[in-house]
């Protein structure tokens, strides 16, 4: 999958697992989430178009400008979550866990298996999992405090094979 992973491994360690984040479609996540701005957005001008035409111009210049804005901020959002998910690798070998992002800089999570004092799984409705080792608080932004693995296809196997080698 990664040399990435490979050129991580240290003598005698051998590698058990690898994968990465799934990689969601930009445009799938970007409809719903436009379509409901367009509502939330418009409906007010609706009901303000009722109760006094004039404001309905000045909302809508606002809703414009606002737009202009917004809209491409999204795409940028989406485009790099997709860059970032694309450029990460996860691997797991008989001593380690190991976490890479090679994205703008390369960024290197490593932890020893015996260094495991907590392991959580959380399972998503799109059967997707992220598993973390460590405390499962999460920082202003919404990510957890400890390594992460996010977006696992497998999730449950790979906490299993974890389990494993933890006891």
């Amino acid at each position: 999958m990664s040399k990435l992973i490979y050129e991580e491994l240290l003598e005698g360690e051998e590698l058990l697992w690898q994968g990465q984040p799934v990689l969601y479609p930009i445009n799938k996540k970007l409809k719903p989430l436009l379509i409901g701005l367009l509502v939330i957005l418009f409906m007010p001008a609706l009901i303000i178009y009722i109760i006094e035409p004039f404001m309905v111009a000045i909302w809508l210049v606002s809703i414009f400008f606002g737009a202009i804005i917004s809209i491409p901020m999204i795409f940028i959002t989406e485009k790099r979550r997709y860059n970032r998910n694309l450029n990460t690798y996860y691997g797991i070998t008989n001593k380690r866990i190991i976490k890479i992002m090679d994205y703008k800089d390369k960024n290197i999570e490593i932890l020893r298996i015996n260094g495991i004092l907590n392991l959580n799984v959380i399972m998503k409705k799109n059967n997707t999992g992220n598993i973390i080792f460590g405390d499962s608080s999460v920082d202003f932004y919404g990510k957890y405090n400890a390594l992460t693995f996010y977006d696992l296809e497998n999730s449950e196997e790979v906490y299993a094979l974890i389990k494993s080698l933890i006891k």
